[in-house]
């Protein structure tokens, strides 16, 4: 993806998805059009513009542009992530991207 990210780990995650909406993408993955994983951490759904996830089905990412903090997580254009209270959005590796962890 061109531009900064908000990747998310779904390890464990259950997924609910378009199948009609899948867009193999190797060998980085596939895009998701409409993709919803809930796990640990809480809930990334993605309503439009897409998603990510990786080949190994570890992470999803979706394009920061137009994001914002809300009470609960993040919202971004087609996509909201809440997040428990025990875990918070976090600046990632890469500049401008962002990631998810533990909260301390």
């Amino acid at each position: 993806m061109d531009g900064s990210v908000l990747t998310t780990p779904v390890s464990g995650a259950s997924f609910s998805f378009d199948p009609n909406q899948v867009t193999p993408l190797p060998p980085e993955g596939s895009v998701y059009g409409v993709i919803r994983a809930a796990t640990d951490w809480g809930v990334l759904e993605v309503e439009k513009g897409g998603a990510l996830l990786s080949s190994d089905w570890s992470r999803l990412s979706v394009a920061l542009a137009e994001a914002s903090a809300t009470p609960d997580g993040m919202t971004g254009d087609g996509w909201t992530l809440t997040l428990k209270p025990e875990w918070m959005a976090t600046p990632g590796p890469r500049e401008g991207d962002w990631t998810i962890k533990r909260r301390p």
